[in-house]
């Protein structure tokens, strides 16, 4: 049947397709080539709008918030020596 051999191939082909795309913005995100890394996860997110890897590298690092310390492990700041007067 044709039109489940151009499917199949359709499918294949994107597969593929986006492989080679992410693997062009990885080595020009290490080639420092910021913008032409994202065009090719632009191209990627235009085959595969709900591509998980490239959503999460477009939107950018997210901030780790500051670990807190559990109840009653704290310790108190340690107090700066006191300097001597001098005459």
């Amino acid at each position: 049947d044709i039109v489940a051999d151009s499917v199949k191939f359709k499918t294949t082909y994107t597969k593929n397709l986006i492989t080679s795309y992410k693997y062009l913005a990885s080595y020009n995100f290490a080639k420092k080539d910021d913008v032409k890394g994202k065009e090719y996860l632009t191209k990627v997110l235009e085959l595969d709008p709900n591509d998980k890897q490239a959503k999460e590298f477009m939107e950018g690092p997210k901030p780790t918030p500051a670990p807190t310390p559990a109840a009653g492990t704290t310790k108190p700041a340690p107090k700066a020596p006191v300097k001597k007067a001098t005459k």
